[in-house]
């Protein structure tokens, strides 16, 4: 697994994910389904979004790093 921000982001995620389908086993109320659509779900889409934002800066500066090359001790 990735040990970037991302990758252990998207991993905790997987694991709160995982957590709640073991929680449902056994809370199955209306509060229950409640408490997943309403905390759970926008929580989980925020986090995709978010590494993929992660994701994508990550890759700006790294083609940031590879066009301006490595820093220089002979400015300033």
């Amino acid at each position: 697994m990735s040990h970037s921000a991302s990758g252990r982001l998207k991993s905790a995620a997987l694991d709160l994910e995982t957590a709640m389908d073991q929680v449902l086993t056994v809370w199955r109320d209306g509060k229950a389904r409640e408490f997943h659509e309403r905390q759970i779900v926008p929580m989980l889409r925020a986090v995709e979004v978010g590494g993929m934002a992660m994701d994508e800066i990550a890759s700006i500066v790294g083609q940031m790093k590879r066009e301006c090359g490595p820093p220089r001790d002979d400015i300033l």
